[in-house]
């Protein structure tokens, strides 16, 4: 630690600050009966790297029923590089069929995203967003996670409601990335 900047050290703390909210929400949906995941880089090969894959928390959650690990290669659903990621789940059994249903190639691409690109801007930046192919696959996961319930049920939106969302679609994703971390704390 004797190493890392200022500005290191405030990212290192939003990351544990983020880490530590995103095991209570888990904890949380586990005790309401709910469901979720919690999406991190897959582990790493190097046993000394740190990850939380290896935390004694996240280890305690996999031994709970309902609580399993994924790991998938974002690059088969999109992604310009291979960006193993991991997928801790809760009730959400569907997922692993939903991510190979959605896979948009069979092989890993051979790109990597290191280092800076002509413009001086980090390779990893467009990894920060899913590939579309991956969130139909949560959604679908999700969907199916739904407990079943009847049209009769249902109130229906009002129609100014419905038009409204509907002019939500967008098939625009833009291009521009934002930055990792905030530059200048208030």
């Amino acid at each position: 630690m004797s190493s890392v900047s200022i500005r290191e050290l405030l990212q290192l703390h939003d990351g544990h600050v983020l880490l530590g909210f995103s095991i209570l929400g888990m904890i949380m949906l586990y005790s309401s009966e709910g469901f979720g995941v919690l999406e991190h880089p897959g582990e790493p090969d190097d046993p000394q790297a740190a990850s939380i894959w290896r935390l004694p928390i996240i280890k305690m959650l996999l031994n709970m029923p309902g609580f399993d690990l994924f790991e998938c290669a974002q690059g088969l659903l999109g992604a310009d590089s291979r960006k193993r990621t991991g997928l801790l789940t809760l009730r959400i059994p569907s997922l692993p069929i939903h991510l190979r249903n959605n896979a948009l190639s069979a092989d890993l691409p051979k790109t990597q995203t290191i280092g800076v690109d002509a413009e001086g801007r980090f390779r990893t930046a467009k990894l920060k967003e899913y590939p579309p192919a991956l969130c139909k696959a949560l959604a679908e996961s999700f969907a199916d996670s739904l407990p079943p319930i009847s049209t009769e049920d249902l109130n229906p939106l009002p129609p100014d409601f419905k038009q409204c969302c509907l002019r939500l679609h967008s098939t625009n994703m833009g291009t521009s990335i934002g930055a990792d971390c905030v530059a200048e704390r208030k």
